[in-house]
């Protein structure tokens, strides 16, 4: 006696149930885009030689700049899915129709030896230790991995159209695994990337420097800025002080302080000063 095909329902609903045992999704993604956002402003902070809770970023913050951490991978990833999809699709109505023949055999086949290929290149780039190999090795792995699970999943299909096929939970337990290491590997990888994009907007600011607005600082106490780049001009009396400080760029606001660049300011050897958001301030801005 040949056992039923599952209904694609009932193993997406025993996924979804082991999935949940995590946490609620709102609060999964939530929390993703809060570390994705943090570890872009850490790797940022750190090229520059600050320390990220010097900005006081708040939780929305954080969310804004994951923004530009997560745009590409995701974009890349959507596409290379729906692309999957079709292709998965096209294939299965022809195996479903008898008409794959050895395509059945050959393709599963096929992709095994490019999953090993594609988690044997990652191995090399660990190895070889370039700049940018901690960005690829994590993706190279999760194609490995899917690529391997798709031949399985198709060689499973050909051999179910003759025979039995697996109950509902087992499948749900395979794809929950699968799903929880690929969610890993995707972690590991766009995390990589967050502090890439992180250090990279670091090294641009010399680049975008003259672009960033140019700062007036007006105080009535000496701020004592030595400073390569800063001037400071006594524009007042002996009994009404007033000080103006020339030469910076505003870099943010943030946590009730303001982040400014001195002209010439490079990562190397470049200092960023950091003075209170309050009233002992006055700032004007221009191009």
């Amino acid at each position: 006696m040949t056992e039923t095909a599952a209904p694609p329902g009932s193993v997406w609903s025993h996924v979804l149930g082991y999935v949940s045992v995590i946490g609620p999704p709102a609060t999964v993604v939530t929390a993703l885009v809060f570390y994705f956002g943090w570890a872009r402003a850490k790797a940022q902070a750190e090229w520059m030689g600050l320390h990220v809770n010097l900005f006081g970023y708040t939780t929305r913050d954080f969310a804004l700049l994951s923004i530009s951490a997560l745009y590409l991978p995701l974009l890349l990833l959507i596409a290379l899915a729906m692309l999957w999809v079709w292709l998965d699709r096209l294939l299965r109505r022809r195996i479903d129709r008898g008409a794959a023949g050895r395509w059945a055999t050959a393709l599963p086949r096929a992709a095994l030896l490019g999953a090993g290929a594609l988690i044997g290149l990652m191995v090399v780039l660990l190895f070889a230790e370039r700049v940018y190999s901690p960005l690829y090795a994590p993706y190279l792995v999760t194609a490995g991995v899917l690529v391997a699970a798709w031949a399985v999943r198709i060689r499973r299909c050909a051999a179910a159209v003759e025979g039995p096929r697996r109950p509902a939970e087992q499948q749900a337990v395979e794809a929950t695994l699968l799903l929880v290491l690929v969610a890993l590997l995707l972690f590991w990888g766009t995390s990589n990337f967050a502090e890439a994009r992180g250090r990279g907007l670091a090294e641009d600011l010399e680049v975008n420097l003259p672009w960033l607005p140019r700062a007036q600082v007006y105080s009535q106490e000496p701020l004592g800025l030595d400073v390569l780049g800063v001037t400071t001009h006594e524009l007042g009396t002996a009994e009404a002080p007033l000080y103006r400080y020339d030469g910076l760029r505003l870099l943010t606001v943030s946590g009730e302080r303001y982040f400014f660049l001195h002209e010439g300011w490079s990562v190397e050897e470049g200092t960023v000063v950091v003075l209170p958001d309050d009233a002992s301030l006055r700032v004007q801005y221009g191009r």
